[in-house]
């Protein structure tokens, strides 16, 4: 009796056995048979991914060859993710459904029916779960050095594939040698423009060096310092909302800027009586303002001044101007849809809703890095704009936009817009 005859024998004495015990006996490939294993997709999420895997089986020629009985039991492994321990064969043919489960990697799968009948995912077929191979990561911290009042710094992690794409849902945990996390390590997911961000304050450390890591993949490391306390700086005037009144009106004006200090006071020049200052925060001042009826009407605005009271100045030229009774009054932003946006050197439609938009109003963005490839008045209420950011604009950069009627009346949204 040779080898195969004697394989075939033990085999079925074995199934005359459990068959006698009452026992179920899978079906199984038997001796010579060859299976074949793809995966559809070869790449799936760390959250939620699911790809099929496809068996394929025939035959020994000196069975017959052709399909697998019907039936067949195909077993599978896995050493990442988790997928079905059993499937059967049908007309030759068996699926499984490998599942992530937060882990990223990449899965080897195996396929075995029978003694030594098996076929592996093996190198580049296997399949890629939260993207944990082939990626690059960046890693920034906005400011670098921290100064008083405020010791905490944003950071973000942004990833690239090989072709220098950003990468979606990849998870990212960050790790700090001091101070605090506001993830506390915890595992976060990339954004749609491939980032996640995190916050590290240093309580009483002087520095510390900072990492993003996506399975065995480290970013390049970044150190955060504590630097010296800088001398106080004077307030700093960036925008008055409104920018005009008439003779004899007196209204509150809306005074944006920094470095504003409780008790500041507000000078609008000769012919402009401040009835009162009111502070709102160190970016805010409300001013009420009576406009003197003899006040002179000119084409050029006046300077605002703030005086702080530790004597600090600052001033806006061309910042009020003082109009004819009855003329148009002058624009006011109060929304910029989006507010900020990750895009560089693509086409961003922005929406700005206010007050008093005239035909032919222009819209203006500092400091520069933003190209504006038209400006639509929609209406009075509405300004379409569509914007392009400059491949060479930082993460985050704040602009300040400033609406410009034809007949001069301005209004400026400090921060209006944010290319993160």
């Amino acid at each position: 009796m040779d080898q195969r005859q004697r394989a075939i024998a033990l085999t079925g004495l074995a199934l005359l056995f459990l068959a006698g015990c009452g026992g179920e006996v899978p079906l199984t490939a038997t001796e010579g048979a060859t299976l074949f294993i793809t995966a559809n997709p070869t790449a799936i999420p760390v959250f939620e991914g699911v790809s099929t895997i496809t068996v394929v089986g025939f035959k020994a020629v000196a069975d017959g060859g052709g399909p697998l009985t019907d039936g067949t039991q195909i077993f599978f492994t896995t050493d990442v993710g988790t997928i079905e321990e059993r499937v059967e064969m049908q007309n030759g043919v068996a699926r499984g459904t490998l599942r992530s489960n937060g882990r990223a990697g990449r899965a080897t799968v195996i396929a075995r029916s029978g003694a030594g009948i098996f076929a592996p995912l093996e190198g580049d077929a296997r399949v890629l779960i939260g993207n944990a191979e082939g990626i690059n990561i960046l890693l920034t911290a906005n400011p670098p050095t921290l100064t008083s009042p405020n010791f905490t710094t944003e950071l973000v992690a942004t990833v690239f594939d090989n072709s220098n794409n950003r990468m979606s849902d990849v998870p990212i945990i960050f790790t700090t040698s001091a101070g605090a996390l506001a993830s506390a390590s915890t595992s976060l997911r990339t954004n749609a423009n491939g980032q996640a961000t995190d916050r590290l304050t240093l309580l009483t450390e002087d520095s510390a060096e900072v990492k993003a890591f996506s399975g065995a993949i480290e970013s390049n490391p970044v150190t955060v310092n504590r630097g010296t306390t800088p001398a106080p700086t004077g307030p700093l005037v960036t925008s008055i909302r409104p920018s005009s009144g008439a003779p004899g009106q007196t209204l509150s004006v809306t005074i944006h800027g920094a470095n504003f200090q409780p008790g500041a006071t507000v000078s609008f020049g000769q012919g402009i009586a401040v009835n009162g200052v009111t502070f709102v925060n160190s970016g805010t001042l409300i001013a009420n303002i009576t406009i003197d009826p003899s006040a002179q009407v000119s084409t050029g605005g006046r300077t605002v001044t703030v005086t702080n009271p530790d004597g600090g100045s600052g001033s806006l030229p061309d910042a009020f101007l003082v109009t004819t009774p009855g003329a148009a009054p002058a624009p006011i932003i109060t929304s910029v849809v989006p507010p900020s946006s990750g895009l560089r050197a693509t086409d961003i439609s922005m929406t700005i809703t206010g007050l008093n938009f005239q035909t032919g109003a222009a819209v203006g963005f500092s400091p520069g890095g933003i190209t504006i490839v038209s400006t639509t008045v929609v209406s009075s209420t509405q300004i379409a704009v569509v914007i392009q950011v400059d491949t060479t604009v930082p993460a985050p950069t704040p602009f300040a936009i400033t609406v410009t009627n034809p007949d001069g009346g301005t209004d400026t949204q400090p921060s209006g817009f944010t290319a993160t």
